[in-house]
């Protein structure tokens, strides 16, 4: 006789290594100590009805160490690509989610050939801002973009999602107007994470660093991801013991211990650097259209663009995904990143037109 889906479900968390977990709707709770990618993918993916295809690597690599309490589907994707070094990434034609290395770029997808007509006519010089803008996906074997100027006439070689940038990228330039994207923070700090609940928790104690984290977290009730670098510490001489009373606390102390500590979609992620958003940022990036005759009137365009990159280096422009180029007529900067740095990108440019300089690291 057949066992019911629950039953199944049930008696996998209940096999050696796993975990109880509840689901309601499109949360779940659960927790994972060590336990390696397939296992957590699979377990997700089944609660949550989720197809999550992690890539080979992290398949093969070290057990995670994540607690996840009511979380919805944007969470626990955080916190397993946090605690894999991944990226995540949904493809929409298969309905699937992915988690691969940041270089390994989004190219799944069946290619196809599309042409796209266009009024820029006579542009020789669009083809090459195209090709920067369009880096990401160009890359993989059969892909490939091509334009007749005189015509305005396009046509590429991408996957889907690839497609649907180019008819972005190409409206952007023919319009060729001001067009900014509300900017979204980094940071989302849930209310209760500020407020000083307290509880009247038992200390934790473990010789390992990600396993005092992860008892913590979940006293707390709280979702949490310890990055492979905070999980490959050495085990300390002696059991490492805490008690907090609050989940503010408890960030608090992560962060005085020397640990980064950031609350990002509901995930406390815990880091020894700088904390990330896991969407790939080919998920979150925006094209930015910034007129500047006001500007191309007394500096050279090019030299602007340069300018803004280097007063914004933390942005991280070397990536393939991030571009900066100037176009003439009409003179604009087109910029593709992340929605999180667009304050950056209008204070710096802002601070320019102002002073007729760029912003020191003093300032």
């Amino acid at each position: 006789m057949a066992l019911c889906l629950r039953c199944c479900l049930l008696l996998l968390v209940l096999a050696p290594g796993w975990h109880l977990f509840s689901a309601e709707g499109d949360r779940i709770s659960t927790h994972f100590a060590n336990e390696r990618m397939g296992s957590v993918s699979g377990l997700i993916g089944t609660v949550l009805d989720l197809d999550i295809l992690p890539d080979a690597s992290s398949l093969e690599g070290p057990g995670l160490w994540l607690t996840l309490h009511e979380a919805p589907i944007g969470a626990a994707l955080q916190a397993m690509a946090h605690a894999s070094d991944r990226w995540w990434w949904f493809e929409a034609a298969a309905w699937r989610y992915h988690l691969i290395a940041r270089d390994a770029g989004m190219g799944a997808g069946t290619l196809s050939v599309r042409s796209y007509s266009s009024s820029m006519r006579n542009r020789h010089d669009l083809e090459v801002v195209v090709r920067q803008i369009m880096t990401p996906w160009l890359g993989r074997s059969g892909s490939g973009l091509a334009s007749i100027p005189w015509t305005g006439q396009w046509t590429a070689t991408l996957p889907p999602p690839g497609h649907e940038q180019l008819t972005q990228v190409l409206a952007a330039l023919e319009q060729g107007q001001l067009m900014v994207p509300s900017p979204r923070p980094l940071r989302d700090i849930p209310s209760f994470a500020e407020a000083d609940q307290h509880h009247n928790l038992p200390p934790v104690r473990s010789r390992r660093w990600a396993q005092v984290m992860i008892d913590q977290a979940q006293a707390l009730q709280v979702s949490l991801s310890v990055s492979p670098s905070v999980a490959a510490l050495p085990l300390a001489e002696r059991a490492i013991e805490l008690q907090v009373h609050s989940v503010a606390a408890f960030a608090r102390h992560l962060r005085q211990q020397g640990f980064t500590a950031e609350w990002v979609d509901g995930v406390l992620c815990v880091d020894l650097a700088a904390i990330a958003r896991r969407a790939h940022p080919l998920l979150s990036r925006r094209l930015i259209v910034l007129p500047i005759p006001q500007l191309t009137a007394s500096h050279d365009g090019a030299l602007i663009s340069a300018g803004l990159q280097r007063a914004t280096a933390s942005i991280g422009w070397h990536e393939p995904e991030r571009v900066c180029i100037f176009v003439a007529n009409p003179d604009r900067l087109m910029i593709a990143v992340e929605e999180n740095a667009v304050s950056m990108i209008l204070d710096a440019l802002d601070h320019f037109e102002r002073h007729g300089r760029w912003r020191t690291s003093h300032e």
